[in-house]
């Protein structure tokens, strides 16, 4: 658990340190410290803490020792940092008009306040950060959730680099726990493919897990012409094909889209431009062509029904002229990971075997879902490492 504690005064830190490691319970402990608010500001800007303890009485620089409230400072920084939607966030004050004014808006920001009553026999703040811990706790089960729409897929992770551990029911949800390197997550095969399940358990998972990333990996259909049978797919956005409206005039759509995070399209862009055939995690699944097929980042269309018609499947293509691929869960994930509170980072990434025309067949899907969930692995090594 990372913990950073935001606080001036030696006296007053030994005491929030002590209660905070009384109150650890087992794993590793990364307790850090910032003196003064500018230094807790450039933290919260840009590492991931699971708490955040932090005094309104602050210096604003190293070199300015004076303190001041800092109130509005820290509302506004919570609010625009991105890393803060994952913490536990504990304000302390020792002034009680100054907590008593600024409950509220401190609620509504999401962040407990309380007042440093340190002359009481069991001060009321250290039940408050027993509160930040127990709330932690529950909002940081897994670093990572995969969701994968068949059984055959979830399999496919025994061969990756990732460590596999026992297959649990947890809320309800089919998981098998898995590592890769230092952190933690679960594989969530879906109780039946499609749309509306792929909905339904990503938001169960970003509820009860509360993960920093969820990702998706699997076989697909590919659009012929822009995704050849072996082509790995990231969904860069999504769509779901099947919505708009029939009238005398044919089908109109309604193009609601849903896109993956700038920085996490960046981040795999990089990587795959570094290498975009990735021959390494291919050799020795197949002896086939399709090995030298690329990795590529393009738009991917998502319906609740199987294709295998040349025809129907130039007619979704047409929604979009760069889409490549074709399947029934991504927007679905996607969809409910952008709802999420708070919204982890969430990618796809799914292997073509077949076009979706009447050759459809299962010759690839296990090669497929091995390559897929290999490049899975890699991603999240890379965005959370």
């Amino acid at each position: 658990m990372r913990i950073l504690i935001v606080e001036d005064e030696d006296d007053k830190f030994s005491k929030l340190e002590g209660a905070v490691r009384e109150l650890h319970q087992g794993g590793t402990l990364e307790l850090e410290r910032a003196s003064y608010f500018s230094h807790a500001q450039k933290l919260l800007y840009s590492e991931q803490y699971d708490i955040v303890i932090l005094d309104l009485m602050l210096p604003l620089r190293e070199d300015d020792p004076t303190a001041i409230d800092v109130s509005e400072e820290i509302i506004e920084t919570v609010q625009a940092s991105k890393y803060c939607e994952f913490a536990t966030i504990l304000a302390l004050s020792s002034f009680s008009d100054v907590v008593d004014t600024q409950l509220k808006r401190f609620s509504d920001a999401g962040i407990l306040l309380a007042g440093f009553d340190d002359g009481e026999k069991v001060p009321t703040w250290l039940a408050k950060v027993a509160r930040a811990f127990n709330a932690a706790r529950n909002r940081s089960a897994f670093d990572f959730v995969i969701v994968c729409a068949l059984e055959k897929e979830r399999q496919a992770y025994a061969r990756t680099d990732a460590v596999l551990g026992d297959y649990r029911s947890i809320a309800g949800l089919d998981c098998l726990e898995l590592n890769i390197g230092d952190r933690s997550g679960v594989c969530v095969a879906l109780p039946r493919m499609g749309l509306v399940n792929a909905s339904l358990v990503t938001a169960r998972v970003v509820e009860k897990f509360n993960p920093k990333l969820v990702a998706m990996s699997g076989i697909c259909a590919g659009v012929a012409g822009k995704a050849d049978i072996g082509t790995i797919v990231v969904a860069d956005m999504c769509w779901e094909y099947q919505a708009g409206k029939w009238s005398g005039n044919g089908f109109k759509i309604e193009h609601f889209d849903c896109s993956i995070d700038p920085q996490v399209r960046t981040s795999l862009a990089q990587m795959i431009a570094v290498d975009d055939k990735m021959i390494d995690m291919k050799l020795g699944l197949i002896e086939d062509k399709i090995v030298f097929e690329k990795v590529i980042m393009q738009p991917m269309a998502t319906g609740s029904a199987v294709i295998a018609d040349s025809g129907r499947m130039d007619q979704i293509a047409e929604q979009h002229r760069q889409m490549a691929a074709l399947d029934m869960e991504m927007y679905g994930v996607y969809k409910a990971a952008e709802l999420g509170n708070p919204r982890p980072l969430f990618f796809g990434a799914k292997t073509v075997v077949d076009v979706g025309d009447q050759r459809k067949s299962d010759t690839y899907q296990e090669y497929g879902s091995i390559v897929s969930a290999r490049f899975v692995v890699k991603s999240i090594a890379r965005l959370l490492g």
